[in-house]
């Protein structure tokens, strides 16, 4: 079920008790596409976004989504899938002085001319929940790759030089 959402509302009007939500195919992220393993991933995303005023803030919402993430395990290079589950309060702001105002739970959105993208907001916290480097639950890295190194390592010991450690001191010695 893809949901219509604006590309941009005023977040004037938002703040007067507007939420949206629903789903929307993965493929609709372009940012977020280019962290996944495929550029043609299966899946949605479900979302809710619920807008509020703010005494300190030109406004806040609760930013709710769930989605399943197909990544590259970084230590097995196999594709694996990563639920996310992200529920968290973002808080808009458009000087650095207002950012200054927000609470240590809450993630700023930066606001341009007064106008915010439910899709971007959305997209941002999906970004902020991937791993810097993913690893699936029982990613191994591969024996054709273990055996690989091991063998570049002996080569390199039989090849290394035969020095003695301590051959500078018996030239020392001699004079």
């Amino acid at each position: 079920m893809a949901t219509r959402v604006p590309k941009q509302i005023d977040l004037a009007k938002a703040i007067a008790g507007h939420a949206w939500e629903g789903e929307l195919p993965l493929r609709d992220f372009p940012r977020l596409l280019e962290l996944l393993g495929t550029s043609e991933p299966e899946g949605a995303v479900s979302f809710r976004v619920e807008f509020s005023g703010s005494r300190l803030l030109p406004g806040q919402a609760r930013v709710q989504a769930r989605a399943v993430l197909p990544l590259q395990c970084q230590r097995s290079l196999q594709d694996f899938d990563f639920a996310v589950d992200v529920d968290r309060q973002v808080g808009f702001v458009s000087t650095s002085e207002q950012l200054n105002r927000l609470s240590p739970d809450m993630e700023p959105a930066w606001l341009s001319e007064g106008q915010v993208s439910v899709r971007d907001l959305v997209e941002d916290e999906l970004i902020l929940a991937i791993p810097e480097i993913p690893v699936s639950a029982n990613g191994q890295v591969p024996e054709e790759y273990l055996a690989e190194t091991e063998q570049m390592e002996a080569q390199a010991r039989q090849q290394a030089p035969k020095t003695n450690p301590f051959a500078v001191l018996e030239k020392l010695k001699g004079k």
